[in-house]
């Protein structure tokens, strides 16, 4: 998914530190930025903020979906099969959050059909990711292992060749693609 972002719409889910982070940096890129979290309240760089009860109403509005919540009651399971199904297939998904929050099953399907843009992922249950993994078999998706935790401070080189010989070392694959 590399289209420019400018006029699309992005759903952060979740606005404490790291999605309130994204939405500063996304925000003069000419973004329509819609936070969800618990409570609703305004974030900078929100357009709008709804409660997580909501997310119904914007998720078929999404352009990219981004994931930066933690594991909670509300939150396991909350993009599901369904949810997914709520978006566009253009829809590119970014999840620095935690495995838990999205079906990766549904997600995975839906990539290996073309029925999601692409999806960048920093979150695998288990970590590292393994060389039978359905995500391992494909490079629809980017896999980033664990890199939200610097905070921005590094800048990412992706490149399939060198990612394929990481995941069947085990490898969370920092020093090399860094």
């Amino acid at each position: 998914f590399s289209n420019p972002i400018a006029g699309k719409t992005v759903v952060v889910v979740g606005t404490g530190t790291l999605g309130s982070s994204m939405t500063k940096l996304v925000t003069p890129l000419g973004a329509n930025i819609i936070g969800v979290n618990k409570r609703g309240r305004m974030v900078e760089g929100c357009s709008k903020v709804i409660t997580i009860d909501k997310i119904n109403s914007v998720l078929p509005d999404a352009d990219f979906l981004y994931l930066a919540v933690p594991e909670t009651p509300e939150t396991k399971n909350l993009i599901s099969r369904e949810r997914l199904d709520m978006l566009k297939p253009t829809c590119g998904i970014v999840n620095i959050g935690r495995q838990s929050v999205m079906d990766y099953d549904a997600l995975c399907e839906k990539l290996i059909k073309n029925k999601i843009a692409g999806a960048i992922l920093d979150v695998f249950t288990p970590e590292p990711i393994t060389k039978n993994s359905s995500f391992a078999l494909f490079f629809t998706s980017c896999l980033v292992f664990g890199l939200a935790s610097l905070a921005g401070e590094v800048r990412m080189k992706f490149d399939p060749s060198q990612l394929r010989p990481q995941i069947e070392e085990g490898s969370r694959g920092r020093e090399r693609i860094v």
